[in-house]
């Protein structure tokens, strides 16, 4: 945490005492200073100028109330060099209470960035482009109350490790984020695949293997919502800072904050603003803002042409790599099930030449069965290898005009030994859904897979009962399975969908099928939810586009 603390590069530091001395400061804080001494010292003898300013008097009510403060881009006149002159700088601060061991307030920690620069091009350009830089950090305690602070912050904070960042610690709010997820000791990509989707895990690797701090504000990031829901818009300003041991990067840690109210607020205030303007103006005057406006989106439009050309020759190498990777995939598969045949047969032929009774062939036995057991299930690994390696080249089968009655009822067909032994009660109602256009073998491959699943996973308990239904909501095609099964927990509902994820062991599966319908469904255009309570049963809904 020490380490954390002394390379963060928001200017911390912590005020002890109502006369708000200094106690500790960070090197990113003594250099808004250089060469003025100020730990030991109370802030107002320390900064004079601060005399009459509102910041005192923000510090003492965060004393007395114990409620955290935050603002931003507040003006203050400061001298950086002794005996210099004062000049206005601007700053983002979180004020937050610091707590003794017997619970009373003893200090306060202050969290800052200053955004001088960025103030002042703003007001320069006439309020056409805000940024608000807030790169919100805390310290990192070499004790355990510098811990507590981290706790108790409002600031987004978690520290990853290692080359595939994994979290070895988030503080309550950065947890309130991504809520109903186990994040600790897993890595990004297999909490946050949402975050992967979006490109952030490339930006991990870029500051991990360059070692540079990166910021930004008010950046869109899509956050999953609890039980599968759907992807919400949220805003953050953030620093990805690299943390290094012997000159080597070991990790990064993330302060963020969520500015989400604050940038739908401003931009309704900038359009209101905006409109204001056009009309207080002569004409005259808004012909030459719109050519200046019109310029910078002429510039900017160019810029993004130049992005979409990288992101299209991205896309173009992702392409190759994944027809590469499907035909790897492909061949590995084809080329080892020569050989597991052959070891196959020679299993068969140790088997053969054994003597009968024979106290070896006793011994042996036992060894040949499970060894056949083992290339058994390596051959339906391959298979399995197989499948998903032809995913893609399935999912671009044309579509075609399906009736949804008749597939189900194809499918039950094939199932009705399994529905007989599992004495099952199969209730379809579908004479409501729509002729639908799609792919048949895909959609065989959904039905088949959600039906196939609720008898395996059927409770002993009770008589199983299954409901399908179709109807048509909106422009879309609406395909339910529920079943009254052994039902999920809400902690395993988020793994459901994983390659090679079972989270029932009593019952054959390979972990493939519900991962590959949740690709089939994705790739039209569709979701795939799933409602499920442990010992009740489950209900899972296909929305496929007309």
């Amino acid at each position: 945490m020490a380490l954390f603390f002394e390379q963060a590069p928001a200017p911390i530091c912590v005020l002890a005492g109502p006369d708000f001395v200094y106690e500790l400061i960070n090197p990113a804080y003594q250099q808004l200073f250089p060469n003025r001494l100020l730990l030991g010292l109370p802030l107002l003898e320390a900064l004079p100028e601060l005399v009459g300013q509102a910041l005192p008097l923000q510090l003492r009510d965060v004393y007395t109330t114990g409620l955290s403060f935050e603002e931003c881009e507040i003006r203050l006149p400061l001298t950086r060099l002794p005996g210099g002159v004062s000049e206005d700088g601007y700053f983002n601060f979180i004020y937050q209470a610091r707590y003794s061991s017997a619970g009373l307030i003893d200090g306060i920690l202050v969290i800052g960035s200053e955004v001088t620069e960025q103030v002042l091009i703003r007001q320069r350009a006439n309020a056409l482009q805000a940024e608000m830089l807030v790169a919100a950090q805390q310290l990192a305690a070499q004790r355990e109350s510098f811990y507590q602070v981290f706790e108790q912050t409002p600031a987004l904070i978690c520290i990853l490790s290692g080359p595939e960042y994994r979290m070895d610690y988030h503080n309550p709010a950065f947890g309130q984020l991504y809520a109903g997820r186990e994040l600790l000791g897993r890595t990004v990509a297999e909490t946050q695949p949402e975050a992967v989707a979006q490109g952030f895990v490339a930006l991990l690797d870029q500051i991990y293997n360059t070692g540079e701090t990166y910021q930004a504000a008010e950046v869109l990031g899509m956050v999953q919502s609890p039980a599968g829901g759907p992807l919400q818009e949220r805003y953050f300003d953030f620093t990805y800072q690299p943390f290094q041991r012997n000159g080597q990067t070991i990790g990064i840690s993330v302060f963020a904050f969520e500015v989400t109210e604050q940038v739908l607020a401003r931009k309704e205030a900038e359009q209101s603003q905006t409109q204001l303007n056009i009309s207080a103006l002569d004409l005259g005057v808004a012909n030459v803002e719109l050519v200046a406006i019109n310029q910078e989106l002429l510039a900017a439009n160019g810029e993004v042409r130049t992005v979409n050309r990288e992101l299209d020759d991205t896309n173009h190498q992702l392409a190759r790599t994944n027809a590469e990777l499907d035909t790897f995939v492909y061949t590995a598969s084809h080329d080892l099930r020569a050989p597991i045949s052959n070891i196959e047969g020679l299993l068969s032929a140790v088997g053969d030449a054994l003597p009968a009774d024979h106290p070896i062939t006793a011994a042996v036995e036992p060894l040949l069965a499970m060894m056949q057991s083992a290339v058994t299930r390596f051959q339906r690994t391959l298979g399995h290898l197989t499948d998903i390696a032809h995913l893609e080249q399935n999912m671009a089968q044309p579509p075609e005009a399906v009736d949804m009655t008749a597939v189900i009822a194809d499918v039950q067909l094939d199932l009705a030994p399994l529905v007989k032994a599992a004495g099952a009660q199969l209730t379809v109602n579908v004479s409501d859904c729509p002729t639908h256009s799609f792919s048949p073998k895909n959609l065989r491959s959904i039905i088949y897979n959600l039906l196939s699943n609720a008898i395996k996973y059927r409770d002993p308990a009770r008589v199983l009962s299954v409901l399908i239904q179709c109807q048509s909501v909106g422009t879309n095609t609406m395909l339910s399975v529920t079943d009254n099964g052994l039902g999920l927990s809400s902690e395993q509902i988020p793994q459901l969908f994983g390659l090679f994820r079972r989270l029932h062991d009593h019952v054959e599966g390979s972990g493939v099928g519900l991962y590959m319908i949740k690709k089939i469904v994705e790739n039209a255009g569709g979701t795939i939810q799933v409602q499920s309570e442990a010992g009740i049963g489950s209900t899972f809904t296909v929305l496929l586009p007309q």
